[in-house]
């Protein structure tokens, strides 16, 4: 009698377990896709700060929606989105950001004045 006790709450103690590991995973999948982490990146602070003001809902993705806001052009900022988004995903990225500013603003260019420095630094041959 002891032995069957035991068996039906090792059975129970299986139920309870297995349907709390069920009930766990159907709150993931009711919630959707989990949301991306913040990218582990080497983004100017400037650059990631106006990202981070235009992600509304704060997955690291920047959706259309999210992209166009405050514009006065829709159209001219749909293109600009596209442009930006490279893998077509609907989506723009910290990276795909971080690519499209550095195209739009490059690097600025160096004085003259720092060139000539150097040229003097320089042992002649």
């Amino acid at each position: 009698m002891r032995k069957a006790w035991s068996l039906l709450l090792i059975a129970l103690l299986v139920c309870l377990l297995t349907a709390a590991g069920a009930s766990a995973q159907d709150k993931k999948k009711a919630k959707g896709k989990p949301k991306p982490k913040k990218p582990i990146a080497t983004v100017p602070a400037g650059v990631e700060k106006a990202f981070e003001a235009m992600d509304k809902d704060r997955d690291w993705r920047l959706s259309l929606d999210e992209f166009k806001a405050g514009k006065p052009d829709a159209e001219k900022a749909e293109q600009e989105f596209k442009s930006i988004d490279k893998n077509r995903d609907t989506f723009v990225t910290l990276w795909e950001f971080k690519t499209y500013m550095d195209k739009k603003s490059p690097p600025p260019k160096q004085d003259k004045k720092d060139d000539k420095k150097d040229d003097k630094k320089k042992p002649k041959k």
